[in-house]
């Protein structure tokens, strides 16, 4: 994947989490995709919001309101004991699993516990009324600065080259005419050899993006809508095979956390966790 696609995608990543363009967005398009990655570098999600147009953010939280309005409360606080409940189990008993769990995979799971919790996503009361924008201010750069960690300690070496590439990158400004610019990108790999990429960008509503994202975005938001609209149907549809579902899983996890591993399936962690191994 060449950078300017890789650019790309990380402001539409922003753009659905929800930011929207403000006072202080860039006036130049090079400008723009800098103050990207300075944000980046900087693990502030939160100032990034200022990039991208306020129709963007109003139909992110839409689609996010719908969603979150929705939620069964009985089932979503169900669901969030069973995850405390497995997050204990694994820090008990992970090292006698089937598939043993390491002390390094636990503290992983600890750590991403904890800052699940610490943004206030385990919490009914906040994401029943969540607000992106504020949430990705606070919230968000918990979990950013997560995630930035667990890459760096699944891979020192790509998380050195990743910082490295982000340092390296230049942008220069080939064109404008109106609304419309072109961009030229370079960055230095870890070979140490520059490879320069052009990105076409727009102007929407004052703010400056990724030619391809302005495009596409108004045709992906039905699909996400849609997405939405039925996943809640079929949990709601689906509520009382649900909770005896995850209240048999809450049972097993508490035998198990007295030492009674019998039937106990940590499968889809495990799993997860064999990626980060």
């Amino acid at each position: 994947m060449n950078l300017s696609r890789i650019l790309a995608l990380v402001l539409l990543g922003i753009a659905l989490l929800g930011f929207g363009c403000g006072k202080k967005a860039p006036s130049d398009p090079d400008k723009a995709l800098v103050a990207v990655v300075d944000a980046v570098k900087a693990n502030k999600p939160g100032d990034l919001w200022v990039l991208l147009p306020p129709s963007y953010q109003k139909d992110v939280q839409d689609v996010a309101t719908a969603a979150t309005t929705k939620l069964d409360k009985e089932l979503f606080e169900l669901a969030v004991q069973v995850i405390d409940k497995a997050v204990v189990v694994v820090d008990k008993q992970g090292d006698k699993l089937p598939s043993p769990i390491t002390a390094d995979q636990r503290k992983l799971i600890k750590d991403g516990h904890a800052a699940l919790k610490d943004s206030g996503l385990l919490d009914y009361g906040t994401v029943s009324k969540l607000d992106v924008a504020a949430f990705l201010k606070s919230g968000g750069t918990k979990l950013m600065v997560f995630g930035i960690e667990t890459f760096k300690a699944k891979d020192a070496k790509g998380y050195e080259e990743f910082q490295k590439g982000l340092d390296s990158i230049q942008v220069k400004i080939v064109k404008t005419e109106g609304d419309k610019s072109e961009l030229e990108v370079t960055l230095t790999g870890p070979d140490g050899k520059p490879t320069t990429d052009k990105l076409q960008m727009v102007k929407v509503e004052g703010c400056w993006l990724p030619a391809d994202m302005a495009t596409s975005w108004k045709a992906m938001l039905p699909t996400v809508k849609t997405q939405v609209e039925t996943g809640l149907g079929e949990l709601t549809k689906n509520k009382a095979d649900v909770k005896q579902a995850l209240t048999g899983i809450l049972a097993m996890l508490t035998k198990a956390e007295g030492g009674d591993l019998t039937g106990l399936d940590l499968g889809p962690l495990t799993g997860m966790l064999d990626q980060l191994k």
